[in-house]
C-alpha cells in the first residue's frame, strides 16, 4: 500500500514548513497546503 501524503510531499507539492490540511471527499483523503496570512 502506498502513502497518498509521502507520494505528495515525495513529488515536492509541499515544502517544509508547509501546514498540510487533510480532508475527505467522496471517501478519499485529501491534502492541501494552508495558505499563511501575510501581515499588513
Amino acid at each position: 500500500m502506498v502513502c497518498p501524503l509521502a507520494q505528495q510531499i515525495l513529488s515536492s507539492k509541499f515544502m517544509p514548513g508547509d501546514t498540510i490540511v487533510v480532508d475527505v471527499e467522496a471517501g478519499r483523503l485529501t491534502f492541501t497546503a494552508l495558505a499563511e496570512a501575510t501581515e499588513v
